[in-house]
């Protein structure tokens, strides 16, 4: 009789255990048995189930074996990474999906689903916008985080000439003022 076997679940990527910790097997002459494990079928690095044979042998020849069921699970969600972000007024707007870093325990960042919302964001008015990034593993672990965008003051370039302009004029100076690139 093979004992101290049961089922085992993991996160992925964790080290695996001594599969004979605890585990013993007797027979009915009382003698103590070595037992074997067969684990050659467990990846502690993917994601599934896995079966592990115990087997026990006695002197006289006589065989028992036991199979447990080894779960290996993805629970941790993934990172999100973005910093936020300023635009000029009426600017094109930015692919988002390119400010964004993902990376998880398990999945490669192609496998990760990332779903980004920013239909409020105003290109064309002023002001700071919440724009919110949800990454979701092969596992269905999830993860949100919140960027802000700010979208700066229109440029009030004319006005601000004429303003200088008409001050110069009331000021009686009447040289000739160009503004613009040097050629």
């Amino acid at each position: 009789v093979i004992t101290g076997h049961v089922d085992l679940t993991f996160e992925v990527g964790t080290t695996a255990p001594d599969w004979l910790d605890g585990v013993t097997a007797t027979d009915n002459s009382g003698e103590t048995i070595t037992v074997t494990v067969d684990d050659s079928a467990v990846d502690m690095n993917t994601v599934g189930t896995f079966d592990i044979t115990y087997t026990a042998v006695d002197s006289e020849g006589n065989e028992a074996t036991e199979t447990i069921t080894v779960t290996i699970e993805d629970n941790e969600s993934p990172t999100i990474a973005v910093e936020n972000q300023t635009y000029k007024y009426d600017s094109e707007e930015p692919t988002w999906a390119d400010l964004v870093t993902v990376a998880d325990n398990y999945d490669v960042e192609n496998d990760i689903t990332i779903n980004i919302d920013a239909s409020n964001v105003k290109m064309d008015q002023a002001g700071t916008y919440d724009v919110i990034v949800t990454a979701t593993d092969s596992s269905g672990n999830e993860s949100t985080h919140t960027f802000k965008v700010t979208i700066e003051e229109k440029s009030n370039t004319a006005l601000i000439t004429g303003l200088i302009i008409g001050t110069l004029a009331l000021a009686g100076i009447s040289s000739y003022i160009k503004f613009g690139k040097k050629s």
